[in-house]
């Protein structure tokens, strides 16, 4: 298991065991996979759900019009995560044409890993 400096919990929560000992799942602070956590925080949490930063997370794309649009999804994830570029793609679903399939690619802004 590696050491890791500042920890982040890891998402989604889970526990490793260790020679016995059970701990709670941690990433490096800053690391690729905590700005990974990050963005799917905010893709997953519904604006003004959380009390203490109302304008955290995204809008509920679920009955907007396909195809969504990265734009909104770049611009919603750039604003709250500017630690990172990203690239998103954008596709219909093969079996089902009411879902939208969206893709997140993450490189760190100063090219450290993706």
């Amino acid at each position: 298991m590696p050491h890791v400096d500042i920890p982040h919990l890891d998402l989604p929560f889970h526990y490793h065991t260790h020679q016995g000992i059970v701990t709670v799942a941690t990433v490096e602070q800053d690391s690729m996979s905590d700005i990974a956590n990050c963005v799917e925080t905010i893709m997953l949490t519904p604006i003004g759900w959380r009390d203490e930063a109302p304008t955290f997370g995204s809008p509920n794309l679920a009955f907007h019009k396909l195809p969504i649009g990265v734009n909104t999804v770049e611009q919603t994830v750039a604003e709250q995560e500017p630690r990172i570029t990203m690239l998103i793609s954008e596709e219909p679903d093969k079996l089902d044409q009411l879902v939208d399939r969206i893709k997140i690619e993450l490189k760190g802004r100063e090219g450290e890993g993706s």
